[in-house]
């Protein structure tokens, strides 16, 4: 069996754009809000041994990147899209729509730095049935 899995907690861009570790921990809300784990991924192994399964391996599957990859651009540009399809939400839970634009525009603005990074892994865990 295996399982893999978000924990957006573990998203670090660096250095930060200004208002982004607010506008990310509101995004992890709106997961709360709708009765999900924003940071389900590092349960994995817990589910798999709930399920009376043996865990046998975990590892990451890294989905960041940086300034100088040919990819950076559409990795910044998936977070910027994550964050504007929950836009609704995130103002529901109190941040301006004002301040989760213009974190998004600092966010594109930040990605365009020489020295701009994401790091960011999806949790996955390998586990087998008991014999």
């Amino acid at each position: 069996m295996i399982l893999s899995d978000d924990d957006y907690d573990g998203l670090r861009l660096w250095p930060e754009p200004p208002g982004f570790a607010s506008l990310w921990h509101a995004y992890q809300r709106t997961y709360d809000r709708h009765g999900n784990d924003p940071i389900i991924g590092r349960r994995l192994v817990q589910l798999l041994h709930q399920a009376d399964l043996r865990p046998r391996r975990i590892t990451f599957v890294f989905f960041g990147g940086c300034a100088g990859e040919p990819d950076f651009e559409a990795v910044v540009r998936n977070i910027a899209s994550i964050i504007d399809e929950a836009m609704d939400d995130i103002v529901a839970i109190g941040l301006p729509r004002q301040s989760v634009t213009a974190t998004l525009d600092a966010l594109i603005d930040w990605s365009k730095e020489p020295d701009s990074a994401v790091w960011f892994g999806m949790s996955w865990a390998v586990a087998v049935r008991p014999v």
